[in-house]
């Protein structure tokens, strides 16, 4: 089988996989599913991002626009375009929480990397500029982080301020519940975890890994914000097929669904 792209959990447990203009929505607790074919090609393996149960923010169009899908009629899917970037310009990733939509966007011109933040229906704003590259934003109690493989910094009144960090993660691969930063291990065959900050700036910032245990290599992971359980989308090669499957992991106490 192939894969259905990147992975993201709804508000109300049902699954979505965006995998270039295809979008397949998972019913677990009714065990159906819908596939959508989307009128735009979207930059699945840059992630996306759930607004609601209905809407999820995508970059399409070669990266130069942000895209609301809003799936609230199954039978007739939407998209409008939010953030419109002029063509020097590519969005590199994207986060939401609440009403805060925060960006970054690689200029061609410049070779630099530009961040911008968005809350509601105000005015897109610029919140730093420089030439830094390859990090995801995360938003954790309203502070904005920027997450790479090895380190992790924080954006506050336009000054970018590295961390003290300890470990070697996947940033496109994160996943927030409980205003904590989850993770994979790239020295332990994508192990989940989390990121822990210290109590003081002296210490690093660390990697510390789930009591979890999955035969297949974790693809993507995300929580269902409602139970608390971690989603994982795994994978594994047998006997010359590619085979893809979905766990559920109830964390406190921790139990494999």
């Amino acid at each position: 089988t192939s894969s259905e792209g990147y992975m993201k959990v709804l508000p109300d447990g049902r699954l979505v996989f965006l995998n270039g203009s295809s979008l397949l929505v998972v019913n677990p607790e009714e065990n159906t599913l819908r596939r959508i074919e989307l009128s735009t090609y979207y930059w699945w393996d840059r992630g996306f991002e759930v607004i609601s149960n209905t809407s999820l923010y995508a970059i399409g169009n070669n990266g130069q626009e942000i895209i609301n899908i809003d799936i609230s009629d199954i039978d007739n899917v939407t998209e409008t375009t939010v953030i419109t970037l002029a063509s020097n310009q590519q969005v590199d990733r994207l986060t939401f929480s609440e009403d805060l939509l925060v960006y970054t966007v690689y200029d061609s011109n410049t070779n630099n990397r530009k961040y911008f933040k968005k809350t509601g229906i105000a005015e897109v704003e610029m919140i730093l500029e420089d030439n830094e590259c390859c990090e995801a934003p995360v938003i954790i109690n309203n502070k904005i982080y920027l997450v790479r493989d090895g380190n992790i910094s924080e954006i506050t009144d336009g000054v970018r301020t590295f961390l003290n960090s300890s470990f070697n993660i996947q940033r496109d691969r994160l996943a927030v519940y409980n205003n904590t930063i989850y993770a994979m291990n790239r020295n332990q065959n994508n192990q989940p975890g989390k990121l822990v900050f210290p109590a003081n700036d002296q210490n690093p910032v660390t990697f510390e890994a789930l009591p979890i245990f999955e035969d297949e290599t974790i693809q993507f992971m995300d929580f269902n914000q409602a139970t608390g359980n971690l989603i994982t989308q795994n994978y594994n090669y047998s006997n010359g097929n590619n085979n893809y499957s979905v766990s559920s992991y109830q964390l406190t106490p921790l139990i494999t669904i």
